[in-house]
C-alpha cells in the first residue's frame, strides 16, 4: 500500500503545482493525474473492481451519489444561465441599476459592487466577470473616470456573491451536496454573514477609493442617455428566461431535496427553457462548459484514490490533533487552511479534497458543529482567492488590459490582501465569539482601531502621519 500511497500523494502535488504554474490545460492535467492514479492502484494494489472507480467518479449509494448530483446540478445551472445570459438579462438589469442613481453619483460604488455580487450569486465567478468588468469600463469610458477602483471591488467581491448560495460556486455545490445542506440552511448560514461581510468590505472600499470615485454632474447627464434595451437582442426571450430562472430559485427554497433534488429542480429548468426559447438546441449544447465537467471527472478520481489509500485520514487526524478537540478552534483552523490553500490553487480540487477531511472530523462531533465545519470550508475556499491576483483574478487583469484599461500589479495585490485579510477577520472574530467573548470583544476592538487608521489614511493623512509612531521615529533619526 504504501508504494501506491506515494505516487498517488506525488501525483496529487505534481497537478496542484502544474496547475499554479499554468503548465498545460486543466482538464489534460486532471485527465493525467487520474489515468495515474488508477493504473497505480490497478497494478500495486491489485484493485481490478471497476465498480470502485464508478463510485470515485459519481459516489456511492452510501453517500448518496454525491457526485453524479453534483455534475448534474452544475450542468443545469450552466444551461439555464448560457440562455439567460445570451438574453441580455443581467447587462440589461445591470445598466438599469446604475441610472437609478445617476443623479447620486456617490452611490456608484456601491450599485457597481451590488450588481457583481447579485450576479456572482447566481452564475460562476468566470461569467460574472466577463459581463461586469467590460460594462465597468463602458461606464467609466462614457462619465469619463478611472475605472480602476471600481474593477479591483468588483473582483474581490465576485468571491463574497459566490459564496451566498448553495448553487453559486462549485466549491458550494460540492459542499451542499456532500453533507446533504438544503438550499435554505446554507443561505441562513453562509449567505447572510456573506451579506454582512459585504457591507463592510464596501465600507472599507470607500476609505480607500472615496477621493478616487468622485464624478464629474455633467458626466451623469451623458449616461443617462443609454438605453439598456440596446443589450437586449429579444425581449421575449429576455421575460421567458427570467421567469425560468426565478421559478428555478423559488423551487430550490421551496422544494425539500428529500421530495426533490436540486439537480433535478436545474434539469427541469433547463429543458423547459431549451424548448420555450426556440434557440438552436446544437449551439447551445456547444456553448456548455463541458471542459469544467470533464475537469471534475479527473478530480473525482484523484480525491477518490487519496481517500481510498487513508492519506485523506492522516490529514484530518493531523488536523483534529492540531484542534485538540475543541471544535471551534478546528472550525477556526479549516478556516484559514482552506483560504491559504486556495489562495494559489484552484479551489475545486482543494475543496473536494478537504471535504472528506472535514467529514471525518465532523462526524466526532454533533450535527450543527458538523455542518459549522462544512461552512468554514466553503468560506475559506471561495474568500481565499483573494489573498493573490492568482485564479479568476487573472481574468479580470487580461479583460482589463483587453479593454486598454491595464490594472496596476501592486494595487490589486495590495487591496486584495488587506481586504481579505479583513474579511477573514471578521468571520473569526464571529466564531471566536462562541469560543471566548473576551477575545472576541478585543478583536473588535481592534478592528475599530484599524478601520479608524484607514479612515485617518483617506481623509486626513496629516493627523495619520503624526500619530504613526514608526514614521515618526524615522525623521528624528534623520534629523
Amino acid at each position: 500500500m504504501w508504494l501506491s500511497t506515494l505516487i498517488i500523494s506525488l501525483c496529487f502535488l505534481a497537478v496542484i503545482v502544474l496547475l499554479v504554474l499554468e503548465k498545460g490545460n486543466r482538464v489534460i492535467l486532471a485527465i493525467s493525474g487520474a489515468l495515474i492514479c488508477y493504473l497505480s492502484l490497478v497494478f500495486i494494489e491489485k484493485e481490478t473492481d471497476f465498480t470502485l472507480f464508478v463510485g470515485f467518479l459519481f459516489g456511492t449509494s452510501e453517500d448518496g451519489f454525491v457526485n453524479i448530483h453534483s455534475l448534474l446540478l452544475i450542468f443545469g445551472m450552466s444551461f439555464i444561465i448560457q440562455i439567460v445570459n445570451k438574453a441580455g438579462v443581467f447587462k440589461f438589469l445591470a445598466f438599469k441599476l446604475v441610472l437609478l442613481v445617476a443623479d447620486k453619483p456617490k452611490y456608484l460604488l456601491f450599485i457597481m459592487c451590488s450588481i457583481t455580487m447579485i450576479l456572482s450569486a447566481i452564475l460562476n465567478n468566470i461569467l460574472t466577470v466577463m459581463i461586469i468588468i467590460p460594462l465597468t469600463i463602458t461606464i467609466s469610458r462614457i462619465l469619463n473616470i478611472d475605472p480602476e477602483p471600481f474593477i479591483i471591488s468588483q473582483a474581490i467581491l465576485v468571491n463574497i456573491g459566490g459564496t451566498m448560495f448553495s448553487i453559486s460556486s462549485i466549491p458550494n455545490i460540492l459542499i451542499a451536496t456532500t453533507a446533504g445542506i438544503s438550499f435554505n440552511d446554507f443561505f441562513l448560514n453562509v449567505g447572510i454573514i456573506s451579506i454582512v461581510v459585504f457591507f463592510f468590505t464596501v465600507g472599507l472600499f470607500y476609505l480607500i477609493y472615496e477621493k478616487k470615485i468622485r464624478i464629474p454632474t455633467e458626466n451623469i447627464k451623458i449616461l443617462k442617455e443609454f438605453n439598456p434595451w440596446n443589450f437586449v437582442a429579444d425581449k421575449k426571450l429576455l421575460f421567458k428566461s427570467s421567469i425560468v430562472l426565478i421559478i428555478v430559485i423559488i423551487c430550490f427554497m421551496a422544494i425539500p431535496s428529500t421530495i426533490l433534488a436540486p439537480d433535478i429542480i436545474s434539469l427541469i429548468g433547463a429543458m423547459v427553457l431549451a424548448v420555450i426559447s426556440k434557440l438552436d438546441q446544437e449551439k447551445l449544447l456547444q456553448s456548455i462548459d463541458i471542459e469544467i465537467i470533464m475537469y471534475l471527472l479527473g478530480i473525482f478520481i484523484i480525491a477518490g484514490s487519496l481517500e481510498y489509500t487513508g492519506i485523506l485520514n492522516y490529514v484530518g487526524t493531523f488536523i483534529g490533533a492540531i484542534g485538540q478537540g475543541n471544535s471551534f478552534f478546528t472550525i477556526l483552523l479549516i478556516l484559514w487552511t482552506s483560504a491559504i490553500l486556495s489562495s494559489t490553487i484552484d479551489n475545486i480540487p482543494i475543496t473536494k479534497v478537504l471535504i472528506p477531511v472535514v467529514g471525518q472530523i465532523g462526524a466526532q462531533n454533533s450535527l450543527i458543529i458538523q455542518d459549522k465545519m462544512f461552512y468554514a470550508l466553503s468560506f475559506g475556499a471561495n474568500w481565499g482567492d483573494n489573498l493573490t491576483p492568482m485564479g479568476d483574478n487573472i481574468l479580470v487583469m487580461n479583460l482589463a488590459a483587453k479593454n486598454k484599461r491595464p490594472l496596476r500589479m501592486k494595487e490589486f495585490w495590495k487591496v486584495g490582501f488587506i481586504t481579505t485579510l479583513f474579511q477573514l477577520y471578521l468571520l473569526t472574530s464571529y466564531y471566536v465569539f462562541f469560543l471566548n467573548k473576551f477575545i472576541s470583544i478585543l478583536m473588535l476592538i481592534l478592528l475599530i482601531v484599524f478601520i479608524f487608521l484607514v479612515y485617518l489614511r483617506a481623509y486626513n493623512p496629516k493627523l495619520f502621519l503624526k500619530i504613526n509612531i514608526f514614521k515618526k521615529k524615522q525623521k528624528i533619526e534623520v534629523k
